[in-house]
């Protein structure tokens, strides 16, 4: 290729994605191999924000209890290297939450303890490469291999034609299917189920001078994901903040930041983001005594959603962590 996008096909789904800029998550289906993958796709790009990392972390690691047999991997460490691939561009061009899901893992076979030990076992027919033979003979009724056939070829002449099917080994079985299907599926409503979920709690209105108040609002993220997932630099990006005033910002995560300018003379901003790892978020004015030159928006730690760095986050049944 020439340039990005050259495929019409690239181009088509790129148009399509930035066209809706409320897209919050990707997930991208290849075979084979039993992978969750997340980017970088090369070395020489660096490291994600820490920020980043953590919720990239708890959905890949979440992903690995629903789906058997299957690894969570940074792509160019536990794949191969990658150039121009769509997840560094859904994830640094678009700011989206992106996995390559490589589907299917040969070992998705030997689905028991018995299996797993007899595999090990040169004496036993699944042992090795045999394996391949008996899943076929007595799975897949001889579906996979063809036997080898003389055949007169036109420019070499006489040769055998046979072997094991282009894309055995590469995508599951087919009375295997629906497990596959299925959990799948389940991860990607986890993935979307993880998108910002804003919240308000407590509030306060507090008269300063005349007609000019002090505002207080609690908001919380009850989910993982942050409410805005700036694309940037990878060395500057991270989960990017809370932004209301006159200057739009693209939010499309949550459903705080419509896009929609205001009149007040304002803009309450967290760098930081509302993400999971900041507890309940105040919103406040320009006239709190602490924050009188910037405007910025303070954070009120009522609760540790994501635990310290290391610790072991508790998940609830709305989806939330909860520190430990």
């Amino acid at each position: 290729m020439n340039y990005p996008f050259e495929l019409p096909e690239a181009r088509s789904i790129n148009d399509f994605m930035a066209a809706r800029p409320n897209i919050a998550g990707f997930q991208s289906f290849h075979n084979s191999g039993g992978m969750i993958l997340r980017g970088p796709g090369a070395a020489w790009q660096g490291r994600y924000p820490q920020s980043d990392i953590r919720v990239y972390d708890e959905l890949g690691e979440f992903g690995e209890r629903m789906l058997p047999y299957y690894d969570y991997l940074v792509i160019w460490q536990g794949l191969y290297t990658v150039h121009g691939g769509s997840i560094d561009w859904t994830n640094d061009g678009l700011g989206i939450v992106s996995f390559s899901n490589e589907l299917w893992n040969g070992g998705q076979y030997f689905n028991s303890p018995l299996l797993q030990e007899q595999q090990q076992d040169p004496r036993q027919p699944i042992s090795g490469q045999r394996s391949r033979f008996f899943f076929d003979d007595f799975l897949e009724f001889g579906d996979e291999f063809v036997d080898w056939a003389p055949f007169d070829h036109p420019q070499f002449g006489p040769v055998e034609l046979g072997g094991w099917k282009k894309l055995s080994g590469r995508v599951n079985p087919r009375f295997m299917s629906m497990e596959l299907f299925h959990r799948n599926m389940a991860f990607t409503l986890y993935h979307a189920d993880m998108m910002p979920l804003m919240s308000m709690g407590e509030t306060s209105v507090e008269r300063v001078d005349g007609d000019v108040y002090r505002v207080r609002i609690d908001i919380t993220n009850e989910r993982l994901i942050p409410t805005i997932y700036r694309p940037r630099p990878r060395e500057q990006r991270g989960a990017a903040g809370l932004d209301y005033g006159r200057r739009r910002r693209r939010d499309h995560r949550g459903r705080l930041g419509s896009g929609q300018e205001s009149s007040r003379p304002y803009a309450a901003y967290r760098s930081g983001g509302v993400g999971p790892d900041h507890g309940a978020e105040r919103a406040r004015g320009p006239h709190d005594e602490d924050d009188r030159v910037s405007g910025a928006g303070s954070r009120r730690h009522d609760r540790d959603v994501l635990g310290p760095e290391g610790g072991n986050g508790q998940r609830d049944r709305g989806g939330a962590l909860e520190g430990c």
